[in-house]
């Protein structure tokens, strides 16, 4: 980093590591530094080369500490410093929550302030210099109110898989938030939440396609043949149909950027796509030879033809029929979260 900076900086940041203010108007004006948003700076290389949730997190950090010590990050800012998966496009807006009942949130493009009531134990302390954070519980319940269903789910999902008893804190947050704004499709999302899913695609998924008038699979259910060896985990399984569900993501087959450079860290090389396509194939011809039926989806799926994803998964549930199986299904073992769900 530039002067030992954070990712996203403030003048006052640079200010304290001995910048002067020309110095800092010379940097913007050569490129060294790029200005994020009104008093937001960044090392252009640097930017780029961030995670959308690294750049709302610094940027947020950057803009509590310049300009509002008063206020409390929150929401989808405290989200990507906890550290939770992150709807796919969460721009740089920093949400700040002020303790001040009886006022409209005030909306700007670079900064988001709501008004609501905090405890004590919604609050707590981060950083240096110290800058105030929604706890881990408030942060769920505060996204679950603001969020669409699908990312509500997947942030939520993500928060419980290190942390199972959050998922109480959550329910005690959202008992006193009854009658806040979007308080009821917080609690549609607090009902999906499962921390048996692995991944943020999962979540999206299953959330969306309940959404869509689709039941909830039970996720990561292993698959044995009937001399009981291994075949698969599976994302998805309705077990009352016999159909298996496959959410495709792209670093499963190695595609894109981000496949392309795991790779080559693994020294995989060009193959990598071809040989991960042709084991899933495999995998997938051993599950229809047990008798289930599979259907998959991908993000691009969901996003642009979902109709026809509910289609598919209908057409599979028609043909499937569970006593056609021959081998036997073992639960994932993260099962005691259902029971705190209701």
């Amino acid at each position: 980093m530039d002067e030992n900076l954070p990712l996203a900086f403030s003048s006052a940041d640079a200010l304290a590591r001995g910048t002067t203010r020309s110095a800092l108007r010379h940097k913007v004006a050569q490129g060294r530094w790029m200005r994020v948003s009104r008093d937001v700076y960044a090392v252009p290389q640097e930017w780029s080369a961030a995670t959308p949730a690294e750049r709302l997190a610094s940027a947020s950090l950057a803009r509590a500490r310049a300009h509002h010590t008063d206020k409390v990050i929150s929401h989808l800012s405290a989200a990507s410093i906890h550290g939770y998966a992150l709807p796919l496009d969460p721009g740089t807006a920093t949400w700040l929550t002020v303790d001040q009942g009886g006022n409209r949130p005030r909306r700007a493009p670079d900064v988001i302030v709501e008004r609501a009531s905090l405890a004590p134990e919604d609050v707590i302390e981060v950083g240096h210099p110290v800058v105030a954070l929604t706890s881990r519980a408030r942060t769920v319940a505060d996204c679950l109110r603001h969020l669409r269903l699908a990312d509500a789910v997947a942030l939520g999902d993500s928060a419980l898989r290190p942390e199972p008893a959050l998922i109480a804190a959550v329910r005690e947050v959202l008992d006193r938030q009854r009658g806040w704004p979007g308080a009821g499709a917080a609690r549609t999302a607090y009902g999906l939440l499962d921390r048996r899913r692995d991944t943020w695609l999962e979540s999206w998924s299953f959330a969306r396609l309940w959404q869509l008038g689709v039941d909830l699979p039970e996720p990561q259910v292993t698959v044995l043949d009937e001399w009981g060896r291994f075949v698969a985990r599976v994302d998805a399984m309705w077990r009352a149909w016999g159909v298996v569900g496959e959410a495709d993501g792209r670093l499963k087959y190695g595609l894109g950027q981000a496949g392309a450079e795991l790779a080559t860290r693994s020294g995989l090389g060009e193959s990598f796509s071809a040989n991960a396509v042709f084991a899933e194939k495999r995998r997938e011809d051993r599950l229809r030879d047990l008798g289930l039926e599979v259907v998959r989806w991908t993000l691009d799926d969901l996003i642009r033809t979902p109709e026809e994803v509910v289609r598919r998964v209908e057409a599979a549930r028609r043909r499937g029929d569970p006593l056609r199986f021959r081998g036997r299904l073992v639960s994932s073992p993260n099962t005691t979260l259902r029971k705190l769900v209701s």
